[in-house]
């Protein structure tokens, strides 16, 4: 009995080319899978036996397998010939020679596995010294081919029929769908789960446990239904708040799609995962040991509550439509970060401004920290760049903006109509692309798409003035070459409004709002990126611009305040000004919202945290001028920080924040802390702006004192 031993190639960490994908014209139906794992060693039995339908005349027949040994091979009867091949795939063949004609197969393999991280992964769950072995699967991305030989790319669904072998009268198998019969056998008993709707390979789930488990029936549109927590103490006092969430979830997005969640139950299971949080194996979700416990507190409930919410969404969004490669990651990913993440604030209550589900200025240090486009090809990235946060983030920033462009109501029909017409199907992001533009044509939505998909990095407006109002010019900070297309929204005074800005056009211009609603003594001033029509842009004004926003700033609601900060924030932190605007901002800022300023406050001080010995000397300097008695509460931090880590002490210390809160505060100590100190460090570290591409006759880019 020959045995083949599928190796593993580069692939874990390089992502195939496209001419590595599979054939679409071989495509698997069915697969019947039976795996046995071993629990006194570190592998595991299967055969699979897999319906494919092939179309056109082949003489061998390509999928994937990785560090599975291979004892034998046949095709509706017939032997077959294993050949290994690079990037994790096998070809089988007649051993005569013979062709597959078109016309549906039943292939046959028997196999043993070894466990990993990815494939069938033997683990632990429980607590400190209370733990236990459970076998599980992680096989999203590329795990599947490490468990049984199979199409390993989103785009191949087909139903699953699964057995599982419990090793001894301890354990009990669970899979994606319900058991249906229980039998004995040489191997073990054996447990078999009704056959799965069609899916990816990456969501089938299975666990081989002798976890504590607790089961909550109910009724979900007109039908019974169960929800199954398997953990190391489940019951009803420790898992009957995230039961909640998942219901929560379920109901919400069952509304909003129009389209019921297809499987009978949804169960979820904790153990020492090795990868992520939690996956949306469908039926079966899997999360990190401490999310399912309200009694634990490795996690909050508001953690707790997103994780499950964001797993759940995927259900509809990743698991019944599908990324038809994993360069569309994007999609299903920010997707459900967007729409898990709104609906899960509006259930917990959580009142926030649009631009406040996603951080603008953490999007602009994703995209510089990773230079890549959300849409990438195969072979240009890494497993570990293909899951990076900004895949989740600016895609999820991608679909606020749709729907605040689009309306509320249009972005919903989009939804509905592209969940239903793909469903348990795959889709590219062209897919999507098509299917928004068509609701909206009279938006150029398709040009904002694409110049944000398929090119990495985010625009710096700059805006100045002209006789027929605001011009408006783009900047690309890292290279200077690339253009997108910009829904912009503005507001002068008490009128707001949107525009457009082609990715071809040189500039836009804002008309001047006529005189209606000014204030006596207030200048002019107008502000791009406005709270409730968030963009994903940041902007810089001419000093006579900043000036007038500055001296208008009690006129600006709380959450334009805000917004305005993080621009300085975002705009100081990629060296397009130096620190003067930020430091004079804060100097202003209406006490009621001072609070809201913390973050590019502290982002200026981490800038001085190397200089220990500078800062000693200005605590010094300042300690002899103190009059006022709340300055003693500044006097301690500024100590604590003399005398600690810096670092650790800004970070996450109450007397470092209270430093920084305390020196909104107190006008002395703030003019004398900052010229004796930060403005003339800062201006050695960051002496001004750095995309002397944007100079233009007439226009001062680096930003001076106000």
């Amino acid at each position: 009995m020959k045995l083949i031993f599928s190796y593993a190639v580069l692939s874990y960490f390089l992502l195939g080319s496209d001419a590595h994908r599979l054939s679409r014209l071989i495509e698997p139906i069915n697969y019947n899978i039976k795996l046995r794992p071993n629990l006194d060693s570190d592998y595991f039995n299967g055969v699979a036996n897999i319906t494919l339908k092939i179309s056109g005349n082949h003489s061998n027949i390509t999928l994937h397998s990785s560090c599975l040994n291979m004892s034998k091979a046949h095709a509706n009867g017939v032997d077959l010939r294993i050949k290994q091949l690079p990037y994790e795939r096998i070809s089988v063949a007649y051993r005569n020679g013979g062709i597959f004609q078109p016309g549906v197969y039943s292939f046959f393999f028997k196999f043993v596995g070894k466990y990993g991280v990815y494939g069938l992964n033997k683990t632990e769950y429980g607590i400190k010294n209370d733990t236990r072995v459970i076998v599980v699967n992680e096989f999203e991305p590329y795990g599947a081919r490490k468990a049984f030989p199979c199409f390993d790319e989103p785009y191949f669904k087909a139903t699953f029929s699964i057995r599982l072998v419990s090793p001894n009268d301890s354990y009990y198998c669970v899979s994606n769908m319900p058991q249906i019969r229980i039998n004995s056998s040489s191997d073990g008993t054996v447990y078999h789960f009704a056959t799965t709707p069609k899916m990816s390979t990456y969501l089938v789930s299975l666990a081989v446990t002798d976890s504590a488990n607790f089961t909550r029936h109910f009724q979900y549109r007109n039908r019974n239904f169960s929800t199954t927590i398997y953990s190391y103490n489940a019951s009803n006092t420790n898992n009957n708040e995230v039961i909640e969430f998942a219901q929560a979830a379920l109901e919400i997005f069952t509304d909003y799609t129009g389209i019921e969640y297809p499987l009978p139950k949804l169960d979820m299971i904790e153990y020492k995962k090795a990868k992520g949080l939690g996956t949306e194996l469908w039926g079966l979700i899997q999360f990190k040991m401490g999310l399912l416990n309200q009694n634990l507190e490795t996690y909050n409930k508001h953690e707790r509550g997103f994780v499950i919410f964001h797993e759940v969404t995927h259900s509809w969004f990743g698991n019944l439509v599908t990324n038809d490669g994993w360069n569309h990651l994007w999609l299903q990913e920010g997707l459900t970060t967007y729409m898990s993440t709104k609906y899960f604030n509006q259930y917990f209550n959580v009142t926030l401004q649009p631009h406040n589900v996603f951080d603008l200025s953490n999007l602009f240090y994703e995209d510089k920290s990773k230079p890549l486009p959300l849409v990438t090809y195969p072979d240009q990235i890494t497993e570990k760049d293909l899951f990076r946060n900004a895949v989740y983030s600016k895609g999820g920033a991608i679909f606020q903006v749709l729907e605040t462009v689009m309306g509320p109501e249009a972005f919903q029909n989009v939804i509905r109509r592209y969940l239903k017409k793909f469903s348990y199907g795959s889709t590219t992001t062209d897919d999507i692309i098509k299917e928004f533009s068509k609701e909206k044509p009279e938006l150029d939505i398709k040009s904002f798409m694409e110049t944000h998909l398929y090119q990495s990095g985010l625009p710096v407006l700059s805006l100045d003035e002209s006789s027929e109002g605001y011009i408006v010019t783009q900047h690309d900070i890292y290279n200077g070459t690339r253009k997108w297309t910009i829904p912009i929204s503005y507001m002068q005074r008490n009128v707001t409004g949107h525009i457009w800005f082609d990715k071809d056009s040189k500039s836009v211009t804002i008309p001047r709002v006529a005189d209606a609603g000014k204030v006596a003594g207030r200048k002019d001033w107008i502000l791009l990126n406005i709270a409730d029509s968030r963009g994903m842009y940041a902007v810089n004004y001419t000093e006579k611009i900043w000036d007038a926003l500055l001296d208008s700033i009690e006129d600006l609601p709380d959450d334009e305040v805000e917004n305005l900060a993080e621009n300085t924030l975002i705009l100081y932190m990629n060296e397009v000004i130096n620190c003067d605007v930020i430091l004079n901002l804060q100097e202003i800022l209406p006490k009621c919202i001072k609070s809201t300023f913390r973050d590019p406050v502290l982002t200026v001080l981490e800038d001085i945290i190397c200089y220990p010995d500078e800062f000693q000397l200005a605590y010094d300097k300042i300690k002899g001028n103190i009059d006022f008695n709340e300055d003693v509460l500044m006097l301690r931090g500024m100590d604590c920080i003399v005398k600690g880590d810096i670092m650790d002490i800004l970070a996450l210390t109450n007397s470092g924040i209270n430093f920084i809160l305390y020196c909104t505060m107190s006008r002395q100590f703030r003019v004398t802390f900052k010229e004796v100190f930060l403005r003339p460090l800062l201006h050695r570290l960051r002496p001004g702006s750095r995309y002397s591409n944007m100079d233009k006759s007439g226009e001062k880019t680096l930003i001076s004192a106000v």
